[in-house]
């Protein structure tokens, strides 16, 4: 016999042999143990991890005559037959090649077959997620109810793209990656059988290279072997796989840390000349991050072992650099000059995590244009003015009742910023944010009429409680005070400034029900006395006022009026045809009544 791969010279003829996944092996071991045998089993995992090898000694155990403790004895026809892949009742079907309905109704007209030596006839169905719907539709019966002697062992890399109906009649076993210990132990054995000497560095790169695949690990093996066949150290591995060493990706990150781009540049040049793959750096980069990340102690380390400044550096900068590094190199197998892309990466991430900042909370609610507003205009109580402003129109659609003429007095009594009220700008930047924190949020403008409940919606149809709790709103104190005359005098009617705490109110009605926000948005002008806010209604919208006294949005409004007014505040709705306005309102009635005989009020409208 010629010269036979590692991989399947070495491959596990016994459970006890298989590396890793005692979890599988001891179930079936049990099972054979106990003669709990199902009639179809699930091995997946991800590439080299032992589905194919244990689907085979799952098959010698169930037919060896020798079984001892679930372990087949490996030495009898059988297990040879099986080992060497002659078996006639042991059939391994690659599903990536025979996937078809024709394929899979003829697996089915021969399963009803006795097997011809064996106790069982096993069928080893690799990859199995290639075959077609209608190939799994053709195996559907067949795997729900088998002959007794069939047994059914299906292997894959993609469990996800079996379906439901076939997963739900299956035995399922979860082959995982294997840690980086065992797999350099095993690499180290495999290489004193062979004659060689594998140091353990060496070992662990090559584990590290194969993923927590075996086979991977001995290919891997195999071709360091090739190269130097007495001693395979860790340098004979970094030449052979263009690996780069630890310490030029600390020098690299350390660089990107310090915003060092012309380090950065000969850095990455160097490596790029080396040959060393730029997709696989950049994944070292990216745990090099995340090891600072981590550890801040170890990053503090070595700035002082090359004795450079410690840089400080936040956790939404590291994330932010690390995420980069895994993006890119995610399109690296994609692009036509990928040491390009590389060198473009580590600037990239370099410029993040100069000018990277701990992201503020902001409000959902405001637009692009509110933001942009708020960052141009100028610090002190005009710029505060503006922006609640502009808050407010990205906010609603619409400036509030009397924002335009308010805002306008206050950047007009506003004295203008002074040099030395430049120096601190950010001062009172900080000061006009953290007023537009306290002010009641207000919706976005889809949530104002297209998202209101079904209980507000409805309120100015029927006369129904609103179902849902109120809100709690800003207490009276946290709201400026209104500018009012002297103590007991009441506020005059269509003032220059608007009553702060009539806004309030409206903000948060806004929030609570849109309905009742309707009714009252530059509808009534309000009237505070004596406890009492009283709304004038004009005769134009005379029914509003009807729709505001019914008790869904009458509850709503007595509600903030008290939370922002003050407890025991009532509200009064009046309109024009009930106050000074009555008689003039009486003679147009009687006019257009007159003009047309026998008409109704609703049919006249206005």
């Amino acid at each position: 016999m010629g010269y036979q791969t590692l991989y399947r010279k070495y491959r596990p003829q016994t459970f006890e042999e298989v590396v890793g996944q005692q979890h599988v092996t001891k179930i079936l071991r049990s099972s054979i143990r106990q003669a709990r045998i199902a009639h179809a089993y699930l091995f997946s995992g991800p590439r080299g991890t032992g589905k194919t090898s244990v689907a085979r000694i799952f098959a010698k155990a169930l037919n060896c005559p020798e079984v001892k403790d679930g372990e087949p004895c490996g030495t009898c026809e059988i297990c040879t037959s099986i080992a060497v892949g002659n078996a006639p009742d042991v059939i391994e079907i690659d599903a990536a090649s025979n996937r078809g309905i024709d394929d899979i109704r003829d697996l089915r007209e021969k399963v009803h077959y006795a097997p011809a030596r064996f106790k069982y006839k096993v069928y080893i169905v690799d990859e199995a997620h290639m075959i077609t719907p209608q190939g799994f539709n053709a195996l559907l019966k067949t795997l729900e109810e088998p002959p007794a002697h069939a047994i059914f062992v299906l292997c894959t890399t993609e469990p996800h793209k079996l379906p439901l109906t076939i997963l739900s009649r299956l035995l399922k076993f979860e082959f995982h990656r294997l840690p980086l210990s065992p797999l350099a132990a095993h690499a180290q054995s495999i290489a004193k059988r062979e004659g060689t000497e594998l140091t353990k560095e060496a070992a662990f790169e090559l584990a590290k290279l194969a993923e927590g695949s075996v086979r991977d690990t001995i290919s891997l093996l195999e071709q360091a072997m090739a190269m130097e066949n007495e001693t395979v150290d860790e340098k004979r591995v970094g030449e052979l796989f263009r690996l780069t060493s630890p310490g030029q990706i600390l020098d690299l990150a350390l660089a990107i840390l310090r915003s060092r781009k012309d380090e950065i540049a000969r850095l990455a040049e160097e490596l790029v000349l080396s040959g060393r793959d730029p997709e696989r750096m950049l994944l070292e980069l990216a745990s090099e991050m995340e090891k600072f990340l981590l550890n801040r102690a170890s990053l503090r380390a070595e700035l002082e072992v090359r004795e450079l400044p410690y840089s400080e550096v936040s956790d939404e900068q590291l994330v932010a650099a690390v995420s980069e590094c895994w993006e890119a190199s995610s399109h690296l197998r994609r692009e036509a000059n990928p040491s390009l892309l590389f060198r473009i990466t580590l600037y990239r991430v370099a410029h993040v995590l100069a000018h990277a900042e701990r992201a503020p909370v902001a409000e959902p609610e405001e637009s692009a244009s509110a933001r942009t507003l708020r960052k141009t205009a100028p610090a002190g109580p005009a710029g505060a003015a503006s922006r609640r402003s502009a808050s407010s129109k990205g906010r609603g659609g619409r400036s509030e009742p009397g924002h335009r003429q308010a805002n306008a007095k206050r950047s007009a009594e506003a004295p203008s910023p002074l040099p030395e009220e430049l120096s601190s700008e950010s001062s009172g930047e900080a000061a006009a944010q953290e007023e537009l924190e306290e002010m009641p949020a207000e919706p976005r403008a889809e949530s104002l009429f297209g998202g209101a409940s079904e209980s507000s919606q409805a309120g100015m149809l029927d006369s129904g409680e609103p179902a849902a709790p109120l809100r709690r709103a800003a207490s009276p104190a946290d709201l400026p005070e209104a500018k009012t005359g002297e103590p007991g005098e009441p506020a005059a009617r269509n003032s220059a400034l608007p009553d702060p705490r009539w806004e309030a109110t409206l903000r948060s009605i806004r929030g609570e029900s849109i309905t009742t926000f309707c009714l009252l948005f530059e509808g009534p002008e309000p009237e505070s006395k004596e406890h009492r806010l009283v709304l004038h209604y004009p005769h134009r919208l005379r029914f509003f006022s009807q729709l505001v006294r019914q008790p869904s949005n009458l509850r709503v409004l007595e509600h903030f009026v008290q939370e922002h007014y003050g407890a025991g505040w009532t509200v009064d709705i009046i309109n024009e045809e009930e106050g000074e306005g009555a008689a003039q309102a009486e003679r147009a009635a009687r006019d257009a009544f007159n003009l047309f005989p026998g008409s109704r009020e609703v049919e006249l409208g206005q």
